[in-house]
C-alpha cells in the first residue's frame, strides 16, 4: 500500500498538474487549440512540459546537488521555501509565454492559477505551517475540470468525477504516507480551488 500511495503520489506530482491541465484542455476543444499533432497542440504543449516541469526539475535537481536542499522529498519547510521560489516564478514565465500567443486565455488562466497558488503556498509556509501541494493541485485541477464544461466540445464528465475521484485519493495517499495532516489536506484543496477560480474569474 504504501508503495502504490508513493507512486500515486509521483504521478500526480503538482509539477506535472498544469501540463496534465492543458493537455486536458487541448483534447477537450480541437477547434481552439488545434487537434493533436498540429503545430498549435505541440506549441501549446511543448510550452508547458519544458518552462513548468522541466526548467523546475533542472533547479531542484540543481539545488540537491549544491546542497541546498536535503532531499527531494521536501519535507522540511526551509527546502520547500527554496524550491517554491524558482518553480513560481517559471509558472509566471510560462502565464507570459501564453498570455503573448495568440492562442485561447484559458490557457495563461491555468498558468495565472497555478502561479497563484504556489505563491500563496509560499507564503503560508513561510509563516505558518506546511501546506499540502499536492491538494493544491488537486483542487486546481477539478476547478478546470468544472470550468471545461463551458468550452470544451467533447463530453467532459466523466473527467469531471474522475478528477473529484483522484483529488481523493491523492489526498488520502498523502496522508496515508504521514506526509501531511488532515487540516493542511483540505487547507490545499481550498488554495488551488480558489486559485484557479479566481484566475477563471479575473
Amino acid at each position: 500500500m504504501k508503495i502504490l500511495s508513493k507512486l500515486i503520489s509521483f504521478i500526480f506530482h503538482p509539477i506535472f498538474v498544469p501540463t496534465y491541465a492543458i493537455l486536458f484542455l487541448v483534447w477537450s476543444n480541437p477547434y481552439e487549440f488545434g487537434q493533436f499533432g498540429s503545430y498549435d497542440s505541440f506549441f501549446i504543449l511543448q510550452t508547458a512540459i519544458l518552462y513548468s516541469i522541466l526548467y523546475p526539475l533542472f533547479v531542484v535537481v540543481l539545488l540537491r546537488l549544491l546542497d541546498f536542499i536535503d532531499n527531494y522529498e521536501m519535507r522540511d519547510r526551509k527546502n520547500r521555501i527554496l524550491v517554491f521560489i524558482p518553480t513560481s516564478f517559471f509558472f509566471w514565465w510560462t502565464f507570459i509565454v501564453y498570455l503573448k500567443s495568440d492562442y485561447s486565455e484559458v490557457l495563461s488562466d491555468v498558468m495565472l492559477g497555478a502561479t497563484i497558488s504556489i505563491s500563496i503556498a509560499l507564503v503560508i509556509t513561510s509563516v505558518f505551517s506546511k501546506i499540502s501541494l499536492h491538494t493544491i493541485g488537486m483542487g486546481g485541477l477539478f476547478a478546470i475540470a468544472l470550468f471545461s464544461v463551458n468550452i470544451a466540445v467533447k463530453d467532459v464528465t466523466v473527467f469531471l468525477f474522475a478528477a473529484i475521484f483522484i483529488a481523493g485519493l491523492v489526498g488520502t495517499c498523502r496522508m496515508y504516507l504521514k506526509a501531511h495532516n488532515l487540516q493542511e489536506v483540505y487547507n490545499g484543496y481550498l488554495v488551488g480551488f480558489l486559485s484557479m477560480f479566481f484566475a477563471f474569474l479575473i
